[in-house]
């Protein structure tokens, strides 16, 4: 499957946000910051918190698909953060709502803000992008 067309501003804004998020985790695996957490101690190897870790790492990968300029792939990116945005108003949401309503935790706020704000970005961007490539296959344009 060769592209060879340019890639779509909206995707490059999806790519932009599944960046965002995945920085925020990796920093969140880094320095998980203050702020509840279910599991204390589990889940580590040295100074890392491994789950935040590996999510960021996928979302990262993510992001380094839709590069690839295929043409549902923005789609998969839309999907992966709206899975990871539901996450955090369901399962994350002691976490979340502790770190984001605590700015002075400078560490906690910035991660957490940069995950929820590059999630919103990715939908929007994705569904956007994914649309995009519809209409413009549907018509006839490469």
């Amino acid at each position: 499957m060769t592209t060879n067309a340019p890639l779509s501003g909206l995707a490059r804004l999806t790519i932009v946000g599944l960046v965002a998020t995945g920085i925020g985790f990796l920093g969140a695996g880094v320095n998980p910051g203050p702020g509840p957490r279910a599991v204390q101690g589990a889940l580590t190897v040295g100074p890392l918190y491994l789950p935040p870790l590996l999510v960021g790492l996928v979302t990262l990968a993510i992001a380094g698909l839709v590069a690839t300029r295929i043409g549902w792939m923005p789609a998969l990116g839309a999907a992966f953060a709206a899975s990871l945005l539901i996450g955090a108003a369901t399962f994350g949401s002691a976490s979340v709502s502790f770190r984001l309503t605590h700015p002075g935790l400078v560490i906690g706020f910035t991660e957490d803000s940069l995950q929820l704000i590059g999630e919103v970005i990715a939908i929007v961007a994705g569904i956007a992008a994914t649309v995009q490539f519809v209409r413009n296959k549907a018509v006839g344009h490469r």
